[in-house]
């Protein structure tokens, strides 16, 4: 790290090696293999740092393996968060093997921060500092930018999406997908925190089904396991959210590529596996017209 953060963090931290480089943030090898350091950049660095050490703490407390925290900090605007090194294997497989164990995994994480429930309503982050106010449907309509509102299909998904708000607000990842579980052996641990929020269990759920879907899709695998993914409780509402979630920070006019008969179809999906099905055709749909993973 050329910089002088970086001089001033390997002086603390013995030399870094950089794993992975994303938009908004960095991860690094530290403490001669024994740690990893997180650089959080640009969006909300402090928050999302605070969210993903918050989250980190407290699931580590009811039993779920994920790395523990060593030190916390900031330096000229980076903010940085020192945990554990954890050794596993990612699963990126997509054979019918590997998507059972993922959807297992996720039903296994999703039970022990379900049984939690959450304090202050839905919103960001596992404390309510902020959003106290919002519904489970309004903390989901709030994600859309202002360019949804005025979309034809607007109405009927604000519609659908009011029946969660008689559910109860749990703790959520917030960011289910295969990597994010390292296993060795018996022992699957947890990572990648920093999407930790408050809300209605189905979208973890929801998440880890889209993530999957996409995943089988891009890599056009025919046709995905609609059985085997539709063992997790998703439901039509919040996978068409979720699709037009992902669609709404892609290009400007990714969002006016779904049909709206395809997605009035995936809202009124009642089972799992036809909700997965739906999605899986949609999100094919959105590949072949030429929209990036």
């Amino acid at each position: 790290m050329r910089t002088a953060v970086g001089r001033r963090l390997e002086e603390r931290f013995g030399p870094l090696v950089l794993r992975h480089d994303k938009p908004f943030s960095a991860m690094w090898q530290a403490c001669g293999g024994e740690a990893l350091l997180k650089i959080y950049r640009l969006i909300e660095p402090l928050e999302r740092r605070n969210r993903e050490a918050q989250a980190l703490t407290l699931a580590r407390g009811w039993g779920v393996p994920t790395p523990a925290i060593r030190a916390a900090g900031e330096h000229d605007g980076f903010c940085w968060l020192l945990v554990d090194s954890v050794s596993g294997t990612q699963s990126r497989g997509t054979s019918r093997k590997d998507v059972r164990a993922f959807v297992q995994r996720t039903l296994w994480l999703t039970g022990i921060l379900g049984s939690h429930a959450a304090l202050g309503g839905p919103g960001d982050g596992w404390l309510p500092l902020r959003n106290g106010d919002l519904t489970n449907s309004g903390a989901l309509q709030k994600q859309l930018s202002a360019r949804c509102r005025s979309a034809s299909w607007w109405p009927a998904l604000r519609e659908a999406l009011a029946d969660l708000d008689g559910e109860e607000c749990v703790h959520l990842h917030g960011d289910i997908k295969p990597e994010h579980f390292l296993s060795s052996g018996s022992l699957i641990s947890v990572v990648d925190w920093e999407a930790a929020a408050r809300g209605p269990v189905g979208c973890d759920h929801v998440d880890a089904a889209f993530h999957v879907v996409r995943d089988l899709v891009y890599a056009h695998t025919s046709p995905p396991p609609f059985d085997v993914i539709g063992q997790l409780p998703v439901t039509g509402p919040v996978a068409a959210w979720r699709l037009l979630r992902w669609l709404d920070r892609r290009r400007s006019n990714d969002l006016s590529l779904v049909p709206d008969k395809d997605l009035y179809g995936l809202m009124s999906a009642s089972e799992p596996p036809d909700v997965v099905r739906h999605l899986a055709r949609l999100v094919a749909g959105l590949r072949d017209a030429g929209v990036p993973r």
